[in-house]
């Protein structure tokens, strides 16, 4: 049973450098506290001597944005209000895809940098505070992003982050969902105490587990949930 055990532990190791984990943060355009959890998450990967893949979700469907609506900090006053969120959370997102197509990284600072704005500090919403953002971040070709922000692409593409949304049952933001490519059945789902601390533990505990079947194995954390990788 030793020697298994030490073959076993042999074997991870030689197969590390193809161990991939792949994270999935669904975010609110414009929610300061997605944004808190975005920075934990960067600087996971930052710290980490795992290989990941991010990916940041803009999740703006109704029912991700009822639930949002619950959050004090994000609560309309008037369906006046409700209905302009939702159309600034909309712009954002679609902001947020254009970006991406000159680059992931680039797409996710200019992202940071939207909910820094128009969340964290509060600032009203408007296309020239938009673009005044994007002209600020030197690296981005606005005009090949003005050009995106309305093409069949980027729709298509933020249309297909609203059904992996639904296909995941993601209820509420800011939720991390972590693929591990060495059990590719099963997922885990994180929708609170997102932290670079406890994505961490997550991590080192599937890494632990990845021979074995994560559906069966008992969660340490209530926040912590199995979900299907078909759903992916």
């Amino acid at each position: 049973m030793a020697q298994n055990k030490q073959t076993n532990n042999k074997t991870l190791e030689s197969d590390a450098p193809h161990h991939i984990f792949e994270l999935f943060l669904f975010v609110n355009p414009i929610g300061k506290t997605c944004l808190n959890c975005e920075r934990e998450v960067m600087q996971f990967v930052h710290d980490t001597d795992k290989k990941v893949y991010i990916r940041f979700i803009a999740s703006n469907n109704f029912q991700v944005f009822s639930n949002s609506l619950k959050n004090k900090e994000n609560k309309p006053h008037s369906l006046h209000e409700r209905n302009d969120m939702y159309y600034s959370a909309h712009k954002i997102a679609m902001a947020f895809k254009a970006g991406l197509l000159q680059g992931r990284k680039k797409g996710r600072r200019m992202l940071m940098n939207m909910q820094e704005h128009f969340g964290k500090k509060g600032h009203p919403f408007s296309q020239d505070e938009l673009i005044r953002i994007v002209k600020q971040d030197q690296t981005l070709d606005l005009d090949m992003w003005l050009e995106d922000i309305s093409s069949p692409l980027t729709l298509s593409s933020y249309q297909d982050d609203q059904k992996l949304t639904k296909q995941m049952s993601i209820e509420t933001t800011p939720t991390l969902v972590i693929f591990d490519n060495y059990n590719y059945q099963y997922g885990l789902k994180i929708d609170r105490d997102i932290t670079a601390k406890n994505i961490e533990k997550v991590i080192n505990h599937m890494y632990e587990m990845s021979k074995t079947d994560y559906h069966n194995q008992p969660r340490q954390k209530a926040n912590l949930r199995c979900i299907s990788k078909t759903s992916k």
